[in-house]
């Protein structure tokens, strides 16, 4: 690879993505660990970094990068000559969190607020039903793409419990609008606060 290494002597740093809990870390370190030429990994999930001692003669970091994608998680190689990189891409990120929290919690309100007060009547159930989807399918979208990522490495994380509760929370309570009674129950307000709830955890 062409891209410079942070590397002393035999120690490279990797930033890695995807990472929701200590299990991911766990089984990215495991992963890198297993690879030839690999003397020790060590992964932090706090900081999202991997600290890899290898061989030189024997490993191959684009082989490092290719074993983490194939279980459904980014490694790429620190980059020594841009000391800004790692916190320009953090502020990214962190960006990115507070546009969905800034859709999320509003939208939820509103869907907790017709839930608790009018929800036997048709107009606040379609409310609820429109108010949630850009929740559930935009704000959530980062739940929503990594569980379906994990699926296909046939791994599962957090991000796969969050995307099959609120999905079926949002499925269910959809399936009551349109065929329901206006005594059915209806759980909008939950798959729309759990996201804002996580989102506003993942922005912290």
């Amino acid at each position: 690879m062409a891209q410079q290494l942070r590397d002393r002597g035999s120690e490279v740093e990797f930033a890695v993505t995807g990472m929701t809990c200590g299990s991911c870390a766990a089984r990215v370190q495991r992963t890198l660990g297993r690879q030839e030429g690999v003397e020790t990994a060590s992964v932090n999930l706090a900081t999202e970094r991997a600290t890899v001692v290898i061989d030189p003669d024997r490993a191959d970091v684009g082989g490092l990068v290719e074993a983490v994608g194939r279980i459904g998680y980014g490694l790429a190689p620190l980059d020594l000559t841009d000391d800004g990189t790692a916190a320009d891409d953090e502020a990214v990120e962190q960006r990115m969190w507070l546009r969905r929290i800034l859709v999320a919690w509003p939208l939820g309100l509103v869907v907790l607020g017709l839930s608790l007060f009018a929800m036997d009547r048709p107009w606040a159930r379609w409310s609820a039903f429109v108010l949630t989807v850009p929740v559930q399918f935009w704000a959530g979208w980062p739940f929503l793409h990594q569980a379906m990522i994990r699926a296909r490495a046939r791994t599962a994380n957090m991000d796969t419990l969050i995307s099959m509760g609120t999905l079926a929370a949002f499925a269910f309570s959809t399936v009551q609008v349109g065929f329901g009674d206006r005594h059915s129950e209806h759980y909008f307000d939950t798959a729309a606060l759990i996201i804002a709830f996580l989102l506003l955890g993942r922005y912290f």
